[in-house]
C-alpha cells in the first residue's frame, strides 16, 4: 500500500487520520507542524501522498504546498488539505497553488479513503 505523511497539529485529528490509514493497510508517518512535515518530506524518503491541515504552527498548509510544488522531487506528490474554516475562494486559491484535493473538518473516514484510493492507487 501507500506511504502517507500526515501533517496535523491537533493530536486527536492526527490520531484519527493515522489510525484510519493504518487500518486500511497504509504506512503512515505523522508530523505535528508544517516545518516538521517539510523536513520529513526532504529527509525521510519518498511519500506517495501528503495529508495536511491548513492552519498549523511555523509553516501552514498553504506554505507547505508551495514549498513542495517548488521542489522537483516533491512537486508531483498528491496533497490532500483539510480545514474547518476555509471558504470557496480560499479553496480555489489552494487549487491554483497545487493542492490536489480539499476536505472539510470534521473529516469523514470514507471521504479520506476515497481521495487516498483515487490518488495513490
Amino acid at each position: 500500500m501507500a506511504r502517507i505523511l500526515v501533517v496535523e497539529d491537533d493530536a486527536v485529528t492526527q490520531k484519527i487520520v493515522s489510525t484510519l490509514l493504518e487500518k486500511s493497510g497504509h504506512e503512515v508517518e505523522c508530523c505535528d507542524d508544517g516545518l516538521e512535515g517539510l523536513y520529513s518530506l526532504k529527509h525521510d524518503g519518498s511519500f506517495d501522498m501528503v495529508i495536511a491541515d491548513i492552519r498549523m504552527p511555523y509553516i501552514d498548509g498553504r506554505m507547505l504546498v508551495k514549498a513542495m510544488r517548488q521542489n522537483s522531487e516533491l512537486k508531483t506528490v498528491p496533497i490532500l488539505l483539510m480545514s474547518g474554516v476555509v471558504g470557496p475562494k480560499c479553496i480555489d486559491e489552494l487549487c491554483q497553488d497545487g493542492v490536489t484535493a480539499f476536505i472539510a473538518k470534521p473529516i469523514k473516514s470514507d471521504e479520506v479513503l476515497e481521495y487516498v484510493n483515487r490518488y495513490v492507487n
